[in-house]
């Protein structure tokens, strides 16, 4: 409804009522055009139903014919068309509380138009200005009638041609979807390219990484075989050279640690020529704990033999601290011990 705007005569505000076979519609309209709608099925239904009762015919037999709408007393007019007439004063007093301001025109569209009378009724229960609309284009007497499919019209022309495809008992937006397609169809095409774009420069790049990865294996190839001339075959120059690479690093450990008198051997040397030879005594265990830290667990047979051998090991030079952690006895009546080692930095 909304489309017919242009073509509504009367001062502004006013309110359109399109009375139809289901329902009972309401468009209304300020200097701006169409502000709100509504729409109700159930006071179509009860003026159908009392306006059948009247006629002696059942509701669903009814057709809405110019004969059927006729009533010879305008107290059964009155009557039939209360429910219409509550619906219209209702939403009058809800559109005129929103705009704060009184509607003085109302307009009458609709297959009920054609009650004798309605026009002039409506005025006196709405004391206002009633008419029924006017569309240059269908005449006076068709106006009302055709309303909606002329409103219909308009709104589908507003659009380019093709946008509405009209069929026997409904219509189709049949111009929609392409419109709509074509909102899509940019951003989608736009999101392909760049889709495409990122896959070709990540498959580029893998595949020139993966060439510079052969040049260097090739090059770290070389490399071995100038190395490790000896060695005719060598499937990943890589993992070779790295095994080699810590293999040489153990053993340069190891010469470091005889240059330094510190190896697990010299360190047991010591610990043997710094106790008495007359002392008896079982070591159970000697843990080497990283670079400068010995562990030593020992059985002797007093708690005096105990302070004698960490005597003895403190004045070993290769020592720089001798701690007893531990001591105890054992089952057979012996002392047990532990004691705690720290190498010199410079042994």
């Amino acid at each position: 409804l909304g489309a017919l705007d242009e073509i509504l005569e009367g001062p502004r505000p006013l309110m359109l009522v399109d009375i139809g076979e289901e329902d009972i519609s309401f468009a209304l309209f300020d200097e701006n055009g169409i502000k709100r709608v509504r729409s109700s099925r159930k006071p179509v239904e009860s003026f159908v139903e009392i306006l059948s009762a009247e006629k002696g015919i059942s509701a669903d037999d009814f057709g809405f014919s110019k004969a059927e709408l006729s009533l010879e007393n305008g107290g059964q007019v009155r009557q039939c068309l209360a429910p219409l007439i509550s619906e219209i004063k209702k939403t009058l007093h809800f559109f005129e509380t929103e705009l704060k301001e009184r509607i003085d025109s109302v307009l009458l569209s609709g297959v009920v138009t054609q009650v004798p009378g309605l026009t002039e009724l409506f005025k006196k229960e709405f004391a206002r200005d009633v008419k029924k609309l006017f569309i240059p284009d269908l005449g006076a007497d068709n106006s009302p009638l055709y309303a909606r499919s002329y409103a219909l019209a308009l709104y589908g022309s507003s659009f380019r041609s093709g946008c509405l495809n009209y069929r026997k008992d409904e219509f189709k937006y049949a111009g929609s979807d392409k419109e709509l397609r074509k909102v899509f169809m940019t951003p989608a095409i736009l999101f392909a390219l760049i889709l495409a774009l990122l896959l070709y420069n990540n498959v580029s790049r893998y595949f020139e990484l993966k060439k510079e990865s052969k040049a260097l294996e090739a090059q770290i190839a070389e490399v071995v075989r100038d190395t490790f001339p000896d060695v005719k075959v060598i499937p990943r120059p890589v993992q070779f050279m790295e095994g080699e690479v810590s293999k040489q690093r153990e053993k340069l450990k190891l010469m470091q640690g005889v240059e330094g008198a510190s190896t697990p051997l010299e360190v047991l040397r010591d610990i043997s020529s710094s106790l008495p030879e007359s002392m008896k005594l079982t070591v159970s265990d000697i843990k080497f704990e990283g670079d400068n830290k010995i562990k030593i667990q020992g059985v002797c047979d007093s708690y005096q033999e105990v302070t004698e051998i960490e005597d003895a090991l403190s004045k070993s030079k290769i020592f720089e601290s001798v701690t007893r952690n531990q001591t105890g006895n054992t089952v057979d009546g012996k002392t047990k011990f532990e004691l705690a080692l720290v190498l010199r930095s410079e042994a």
